[in-house]
Formats: C-alpha cells, structure tokens, sequence
C-alpha cells in the first residue's frame, strides 16, 4: 500500500504516522517562563534522537492564529534553553489530560492540574 502524505489531508498524515511510530509514550514537558510561571504541556510528538549526547526532541506548533504565535513551551524554551521530560504514568493521566488545556501565558498548568497541591499534601503525610 502506498501513501502520499504530500497528498493527503494532514489528519490522514497524522493518523497514519501515529499509527505506525510506536510506542508513544506520553511527555509532560515543563518549562518555566521569565516570571517564574510554569507550563506544562503534554506531548506525543517526542523521542529521544541520540544517546551520545543524550539528545531528546519535542514537536511544538505554533498557536491556532495567522501569525507566528508560539505556545507558551517553545516560547520559554527559546528563551531559557531549559526544560524537563516528564514521564506520564497511569496515575497522572487525568491531571496531564487538564494541562492539555490552551491556558494563557500568566497561569500555571501545574496548579491548574493540583500537582502542586498534591506535593504539599504528600509532604506533609511525610513529616507526620
């Protein structure tokens, strides 16, 4: 079977090339803005592209208008060189699923999500 992925739709390209690559691990990338905001967003777009030096690669599109508009990650990212892959396990689905949202620049996807607040809680578990 052959595909031409210059002459298909892109949700064709898409389904075809997520199909086939896998496993697709699931990344919660998380970066920090010039104001000490974190981002975080999901990815599957992501893998590691060498291992001498540990090189990782992330996919980002630019936001859903007519001029160049990076998302909030490629934007930090530029600007820092810094970010952390995070892995996405079973049990922080639903929370990466909220930081999946198209938040604004200024609020925090980690908060909106209550990894924050589970950090806090679980600390205090710890010292009691």
């Amino acid at each position: 079977m052959n595909f031409d992925l210059e002459e298909s739709e892109k949700d064709v390209a898409y389904k075809l090339l997520v199909g086939l690559v896998a496993p697709r691990p699931i990344a919660l990338v998380t970066s920090m803005d010039e104001n000490g905001v974190l981002n975080a967003a999901p990815f599957s777009a992501y893998n590691y592209l060498c291992t001498d030096p540990p090189i990782v690669g992330i996919g980002v599109t630019n936001r859903l208008e007519e001029r160049f508009a990076p998302k909030d990650t490629a934007r930090n990212i530029r600007r820092t060189g810094e970010f952390v892959v995070n892995v996405v396990t079973e049990d922080l689905a639903e929370r990466m699923v909220v930081c999946a949202a198209d938040a604004p620049p200024e609020i925090s996807e980690i908060d909106m999500a209550g990894f924050r607040s589970e950090e806090r809680r679980v600390g205090k578990e710890c010292r009691s």
